[in-house]
């Protein structure tokens, strides 16, 4: 299968860009897999990818860890999940934009909230 991804520029002075493909295989027989199937598999792979991948390679800088060997990684990760995972489901009333780092750094200065958040108490934080 091949995924044709177009880009329109909004605005003044955005460039256009040339068109990107991917390319995807499947061993699904076709009567099973068809483009419906196929193009939503193809958005929930991207759905990983922005929504847990993106975040913790860009808000907490996973790609850059330094400590490579034993379980160090892999139990970091999973720690950097459940972060995340917390905080998606955080919603503090002094932040107009609620992004990761935001709520990160709002949280950084007060142990406080984070030991309610920690307690179950993290649904709204005032």
């Amino acid at each position: 299968m091949a995924v044709r991804r177009r880009f329109t520029p909004v605005g003044e002075g955005v460039a256009a860009k040339e068109d990107e493909w991917r390319y995807y295989g499947t061993s699904a027989p076709a009567e099973l897999a068809g483009l419906d199937v196929l193009a939503a598999a193809v958005r929930d792979h991207w759905q990983i990818e922005n929504c847990l991948h993106y975040p913790k390679d860009y808000t907490m800088g996973e790609d850059r860890h330094v400590l490579r060997t034993g379980r160090t990684p892999t139990n970091l990760s999973h720690l950097r999940s459940i972060v995340l995972g917390l905080l998606s489901c955080l919603d503090i009333d002094d932040l107009p934009a609620q992004t990761y780092p935001q709520k990160m750094a709002y949280l950084s200065g007060n142990l406080d909230l984070v030991m309610d958040m920690l307690k179950g108490q993290w649904q709204r934080i005032k």
